[in-house]
């Protein structure tokens, strides 16, 4: 009668022991294409990074799309500080979280991304303007 877990609770009961981790901020999203832990660092100052766990699997693209984001940054210099900033915004304004009804940070980089093909070849590093 054991209770069957399923990786993420196991990862994420390991992750709770650690000190690095906010356990208040964990969340597991199992019932998802790609399952996700989702977790915050802790730290002595206010600064915390916030991270997403996930693993290969069916449907998992990740080392493909952190290829297609890198190839896509190096295209369009100004795309990172207009994503960062974009993402600061939604994350202000609870929009961040795709689980919640949000965007995901790789659908911002891809909407960003899309915008700037669009623009003349010298308002494209007006990172103002494209704002």
């Amino acid at each position: 009668n054991a209770i069957k877990e399923t990786w993420q609770n196991i990862l994420a009961r390991c992750l709770r022991r650690e000190a690095w981790v906010d356990v208040s901020s964990m969340k597991v999203i199992g019932n998802t294409a790609v399952p996700v832990i989702k977790l915050n660092t802790r730290s002595n100052a206010d600064f915390h990074v916030s991270l997403d766990i996930s693993f290969g699997g069916h449907g998992h693209q990740g080392l493909e799309a952190s290829k297609l984001n890198v190839s896509l940054i190096r295209e369009y210099p100004s795309l990172r500080l207009i994503v960062l900033v974009l993402k600061q915004f939604l994350t202000r304004h609870g929009l961040c979280e795709v689980f919640t009804g949000g965007m995901s940070s790789y659908a911002i980089l891809l909407l960003t991304a899309r915008f700037l093909q669009e623009q003349s070849p010298g308002n494209s590093t007006d990172i103002g303007a494209s704002l």
